[in-house]
C-alpha cells in the first residue's frame, strides 16, 4: 500500500494554482507542462521516502479529500485533475540521469491495471491548514 499526502495547491513559478479541472482548462500549456513536472517531482519525493516499492499487477485508489476552509468547493472538480496528475506522475516518473530511484511505480492506467477509484470527503480542517488529500493505493491480491 502507498499513502500520499497531496496539497490543493502547488506554486507554478510566482503563483500558487489549486490542481482542480477548472486550472487545467484555463491554464496555458506552458503553465500546466510546469505544474505536472512539479506534482510529478512531488510525488517522486515522496516514494522515494516511504521507500515505496513499484506495483506489479492491478491496483485501485481512494481519495479523502479535507478542505481548508467552509466555501463551497466542488470535490470531483480537484480529484479528477489529481487523479490524472497522480496516474501519469506514478507511471511517468521520472528523475535525473543520475538518479538510481528513477523508475515506474505502476505499469500502466489502463483498465488493464487501475479496477476503480473511489473518494469521501475528509473534512473541514480547523487548524488554518492548507487543503490536501489523502492518496491511498492498493495492490489487488
Amino acid at each position: 500500500m502507498i499513502k500520499l499526502r497531496i496539497p490543493l495547491n502547488i506554486t507554478v513559478g510566482k503563483k500558487r494554482k489549486a490542481l482542480s479541472m477548472n486550472n487545467y482548462e484555463r491554464a496555458h500549456f506552458h503553465i500546466l507542462t510546469k505544474l505536472k513536472h512539479q506534482f510529478r517531482e512531488f510525488v517522486r519525493l515522496s516514494l522515494l521516502e516511504q521507500k515505496a516499492k513499484p506495483i506489479t499487477g492491478r491496483f485501485k485508489i481512494h481519495y479523502q479529500i479535507f478542505f481548508p476552509d467552509k466555501r463551497q468547493r466542488d470535490c470531483k472538480n480537484y480529484l479528477d485533475f489529481i487523479d490524472k496528475l497522480l496516474l501519469d506522475a506514478l507511471q511517468k516518473n521520472r528523475g535525473t540521469q543520475a538518479d538510481t530511484n528513477n523508475k515506474e511505480y505502476i505499469q500502466n492506467d489502463s483498465w488493464q491495471y487501475y479496477i476503480g477509484g473511489s473518494w469521501n470527503f475528509g473534512g473541514i480542517l480547523t487548524t488554518g491548514n492548507e487543503g490536501y488529500v489523502i492518496a491511498t493505493i492498493e495492490e489487488e491480491e
